[in-house]
């Protein structure tokens, strides 16, 4: 932060790595100083993202019975 102030610079980070830098012990309070900003995820073909997920999920469940049977 200091090297960023210092520089002229401003430090950037996503809003979720901001809320944690607030709780951290080891991070000055400064964080007034970090500019969030918001990060979006989208799909294509949500269909095919809940596919894939199930079918992972399948996977998981079945080996992990597998090996205690």
């Amino acid at each position: 932060m200091a090297d960023a102030k210092r520089d002229g610079l401003t430090l950037a980070t996503t809003e979720k790595d901001l809320a944690r830098l607030r709780t951290a012990e080891e991070v000055p309070g400064r964080t007034n100083d970090i500019v969030p900003f918001a990060v979006r995820l989208e799909f294509e073909d949500v269909a095919l993202l809940q596919k894939f997920v199930s079918d992972q999920l399948f996977k998981a469940r079945e080996k992990k019975f597998r090996k205690t049977a």
